[in-house]
């Protein structure tokens, strides 16, 4: 299954963004990053893949930054346009 992770620059913006997307009715949640990448902070928001022009688009609504996308399946992960 493909998902999409979102990375962030800060744990605030990430907790942020888990909160928002959790009362939007999204089924995303935190996870620890995945070592294969980096980013500014340790935390990134895991979600459905078909779900993530609708997050983009809510976290954009809602100014909370996210660094970038990734698609992929938990093991190998690949960087997508913002």
């Amino acid at each position: 299954m493909t998902q999409a992770l979102f990375t962030f620059h800060s744990s605030h913006a990430a907790m942020a963004a888990e909160i928002c997307c959790e009362e939007a009715g999204f089924s995303c949640r935190l996870i620890p990053l995945p070592s294969s990448l980096s980013a500014g902070c340790g935390l990134a928001l895991l979600c459905p893949r078909e779900e993530r022009e609708k997050v983009a688009s809510l976290l954009a609504c809602e100014d909370i930054p996210f660094e970038s996308v990734y698609a992929g399946d938990r093991t190998v992960w690949q960087k997508e346009q913002a």
